[in-house]
């Protein structure tokens, strides 16, 4: 035997035939702690574990096994048992260089008893980095899956219990050595809520189950359904009513979920059975899960996470990031509607991100709170009016055109491009702005999702020609454009331009004092580049003035000094000179005049 600590709460039920007997058994994620070689023979269990009496021989039994562990890899002696879920009434979340967060301003507390938080703010903050930090209260591998590598060493994440038991997360433990994600200092286990945490689109687990859809449907095929899931009836109905009112506003037998009925598929990549929702249509015929839209997709998987969570005496946490998404927005307003139901009825406290300016609208102010970075430390308001949150981060919504691109250098390529190219044409006709989202998925996101940020615009994303094949591989042909430049505009800038001596003389007259030579600038450095990452950081570089930018500055006349933006808009004013009778310039050229309708 040994003395195991489960590491996460995704237990699992199976069952086996063995020589003609039925045999249940639970699988669990652990990690030993110690093997019994010495031990005595451990007393006879009745019952199941978790509910045997803290006075009876097999709990002493454990929890003298486990004391005896930590007092001999530490000199602490352990505070009792781990803190029990219905003692627990807060938890604040300190936050210290981690991703775009170089500290949380203030820590952000979390009320077990029911609340609704709806995180708000624009993309690229930290609001995904302060869920996957929450989320990891419920399943402890979430900071190690997510946040990966050496530029995580010097992060730090603080949960405090109740004012009182303080748990350090960081990257890399000065006393073990260990290079993973691990408590510092303490001998005890932090506490695991129950509760769910899903992520967002990209690497969240609301479609993972997608790679059951070949079965089911050959299933469907072969006439092999027939409703006969174990499933019970008081769920089927929870979902049922719930999904038949979110999505389409009813809660009457006219509702197309009205025969919602689950079988239990065998699926073969897996070799076991999952349990699966149908209904039949108005012929019929039977529609399983996997020929939902996006939206009924993602609200059924919702709804079977909340069902397994309606035990009112049971706290229970469910965070959520992109909690809209693929929803019309009559669908938002009833899934934040139902969210406030279930959160009171069952005693769940959720917590979501959202960009919807319907769930924002229709949320009460003391719900809503305002995430804002300024510099890598972030400013977490709350209450905030939903009217000021719309004005202030919606400022958007109504124009004609909408330009979504990677960053300020991006924008700045595409004004100039505009400017010399279509000689404001348009200017009097239609109302456009280039907006800079922040890395190329935070730009594809926002894309796929326009409908939900821009109304009554036309979006069109234009991305650098370094994820050109990452873009490409979603078979989205419409309103994406790459900027031609070769991978981006600072590769483009340090690796060849650096050697045309066109290009050192435009420096020179456009920004150099006259004293100066391009020579001067001292850039032999920039010769052994690497990757686009690496290309990037000499172009901006500020840390002792070694970035080219800083370089320039350093040797420019007056009106440039302090003024990176100058130089920049120098050094793309000269690769758009050069790139004009480009095949892909005027192709470039071509498509960004249909988006505009220009005749």
């Amino acid at each position: 035997i040994a003395l195991v600590e489960i590491i996460d709460n995704d237990t699992k039920l199976y069952e086996e035939k063995i020589n003609n007997r039925t045999i249940n058994y639970y699988q669990h994620n652990i990690r030993i702690l110690e093997e019994n070689r010495n031990r005595p023979n451990l007393p006879e269990c009745r019952g199941i574990l978790q509910k045997t009496s803290e006075n009876s021989p097999i709990y002493k039994y454990i929890y003298e096994w486990y004391s005896e562990i930590i007092n001999r890899d530490s000199s602490k002696k352990p505070k009792g048992d781990i803190p029990k879920l219905q003692n627990i009434t807060t938890i604040d979340i300190e936050i210290k260089n981690l991703k775009s967060i170089k500290e949380l301003k203030k820590k952000f507390r979390i009320r077990l008893n029911g609340e609704l938080y709806i995180i708000v703010g624009n993309n690229g903050l930290g609001k995904s980095t302060l869920l996957i930090s929450i989320g990891h209260l419920t399943k402890q591998i979430f900071l190690q899956r997510e946040f990966k590598g050496d530029s995580f060493n010097s992060s730090r994440i603080i949960y405090t219990f109740n004012n009182t038991e303080k748990f350090e997360w960081k990257k890399f433990n000065q006393k073990s050595g260990a290079r993973a994600w691990t408590i510092q200092d303490k001998t005890a286990s932090m506490p695991r809520i129950d509760g769910i945490f899903e992520s967002g689109i990209v690497s969240g687990a609301r479609f993972e189950h997608l790679e059951f859809k070949k079965d089911v449907l050959e299933q469907v095929d072969k006439n092999k359904i027939k409703g006969s899931s174990k499933q019970d009836k008081d769920t089927i109905k929870f979902i049922r009513d719930n999904l038949s009112y979110i999505i389409d506003g009813k809660r009457d037998d006219n509702s197309r979920y009205k025969s919602l009925f689950t079988d239990e598929v065998y699926i073969e990549k897996i070799e076991k059975k999952e349990i699966i929702y149908f209904y039949r249509d108005f012929k019929g015929n039977i529609i399983s899960e996997y020929s939902f839209s996006t939206g009924e997709y993602f609200v059924l998987a919702l709804l079977k996470l909340i069902s397994g969570k309606r035990n009112k005496n049971k706290k229970s946490l469910i965070v959520i990031d992109e909690l809209d998404i693929s929803l019309h927005p009559l669908a938002q307003n009833r899934l934040i509607e139902s969210i406030n139901q279930f959160r009171k009825e069952f005693n769940i406290t959720f917590i979501v991100a959202t960009h919807s300016p319907q769930i924002i609208e229709n949320s009460n102010a003391r719900n809503l709170y305002l995430f804002e970075n300024k510099d890598g430390y972030v400013y977490i308001s709350n209450p905030v009016y939903p009217a000021y949150l719309t004005k202030s981060i919606y400022k958007h919504s109504y124009y004609d055109k909408v330009i979504l691109v990677e960053d300020e250098l991006a924008k700045k390529f595409i004004e100039r491009f505009i400017d010399d190219e279509f000689n404001n044409r348009f200017k009097y006709r239609l109302y456009y702005t280039i907006v800079p989202i922040g890395g190329w998925q935070k730009v594809f996101r926002t894309f796929i999702e326009k409908d939900r940020h821009y109304i009554n615009a036309d979006v069109m994303a234009i991305f650098d020609k370094d994820v050109q094949s990452y873009v490409e591989s979603y078979n989205i042909k419409e309103n994406i454009l790459f900027i031609p430049v070769e991978d981006n505009i600072e590769k483009y800038t340090v690796k060849n331009l650096l050697q045309n001596p066109i290009f050192h003389r435009h420096i020179e007259a456009e920004c150099l004092e006259d004293i100066y030579k391009f020579d001067d600038l001292d850039i032999a450095e920039y010769k052994n580049i690497g990757s686009s990452k690496d290309i990037k950081n000499i172009f901006y570089r500020k840390n002792g003035g070694k970035g080219l930018i800083n370089k320039i500055e350093k040797y420019s006349k007056n009106r440039f000094k302090g003024n990176e933006h100058l130089i920049e808009e120098k050094i793309i004013e000269f690769i758009i000179d050069e790139s004009k009778d480009k095949k892909e310039y005027i192709e470039f050229k071509k498509k960004l005049k249909r988006f505009f309708d220009i005749k």
